[in-house]
């Protein structure tokens, strides 16, 4: 498949063509990942599915033209999957070391909070609460509290971890179409 229908499949929001490109670029985008990732502090799938979230908004915006690819699609993305991943493991170390050096650590909702203006202060967890259970509890397990997905398999009641996954990855998909219904994007909430 040329990058063309690739390009053409994600902004029509084509299902078989978003598996097709999750699946083909998850093994090179692991393979990054964890070169830059020595302490292993990264969870590759969760990192890799908030890029691909992201990177889908950003060829499905009108703004977005095929002319601002001025390399190959996978090499675009694998960019765009690195910032990402550098974006975790900064935030990562630093909160690695406010709990060593304060013995507390941050407020996991302060990572994920945006400000509009003065007041109007939205959480992610409280859009992914307005999803639909249990996408808020959910993904509150696995971000807030840090869960492996084991654990949230059996806390949820799913059958195993890998249908944990699964089901985040739908909530994300979720969560990505509530936020365009309110003019949001993921990347007001996580920095790339």
């Amino acid at each position: 498949m040329q990058d063309t229908d690739y390009i053409a499949g994600i902004r029509s929001r084509d299902q078989s063509i978003e598996d097709s490109f999750y699946r083909l670029h998850f093994p090179m985008a692991k393979a990054v990942m964890g070169r830059m990732d020595g302490q292993r502090l990264l969870d590759f799938e969760d990192v890799y599915q908030e890029a691909v979230l992201i990177f889908f908004q950003k060829l499905q915006n009108p703004s977005w033209k095929e002319e601002h690819l001025t390399a190959k699609l996978s090499t675009y993305f694998m960019g765009f999957v690195t910032r990402v991943a550098q974006n975790h493991l900064r935030k990562q170390l630093r909160l690695q070391e406010r709990i060593h050096s304060n013995g507390l650590a941050a407020e996991p909702s302060e990572m994920m909070e945006v400000s509009f203006g003065d007041e109007n202060e939205i959480d992610i967890f409280d859009l992914a609460d307005s999803i639909k259970s249990p996408c808020g509890e959910l993904l509150k397990s696995r971000y807030l509290e840090g869960m492996a997905y084991d654990k949230i398999a059996i806390a949820l009641g799913y059958k195993n971890a890998n249908m944990a996954k699964k089901k985040k990855g739908d909530c994300m998909s979720k969560l990505r179409n509530r936020m365009e219904k309110l003019n949001l994007k993921l990347s007001d909430f996580f920095t790339t």
